[in-house]
């Protein structure tokens, strides 16, 4: 008598079938290495084109902010001289300081004038 554990399962499938179908379908290890190094260059060559494409907007935005930064100091420097050379003027009409020092001031940098 056939106990549960004796029993062997019938699928229609011989051992020779199965180990056919094996050796047709079975990856071996050289070539999952060979499919993984692909994948790892694949992989390489979306890493290096992410790195290349983050330093060119990094680049960029750091440029746009040298330019922003430098034209806001231009700006700046020029509403302070403007008020220095007011001064200046304010200061020459009182007669306080010589028309010679006025000028000498008025040519100085960083916005040199040479005719006041």
């Amino acid at each position: 008598m056939d106990t549960p554990l004796t029993k062997v399962p019938s699928y229609g499938v011989t051992n020779d079938e199965i180990m056919d179908f094996l050796k047709d379908k079975m990856v071996t290890k050289e070539e999952l290495g060979q499919k993984l190094e692909a994948q790892d260059q694949k992989f390489d060559q979306k890493i290096g084109k992410l790195k290349h494409d983050l330093m060119d907007y990094t680049d960029t935005r750091m440029e746009k902010l040298r330019f922003d930064i430098q034209g806001d100091i231009v700006t700046q420097s020029r509403k302070e001289d403007a008020k220095l050379i007011t001064l200046i003027e304010i200061l020459k009409n009182n007669r306080i300081i010589s028309e010679q020092d006025a000028s000498a001031l008025l040519r100085m940098e960083p916005f040199p004038r040479l005719r006041e």
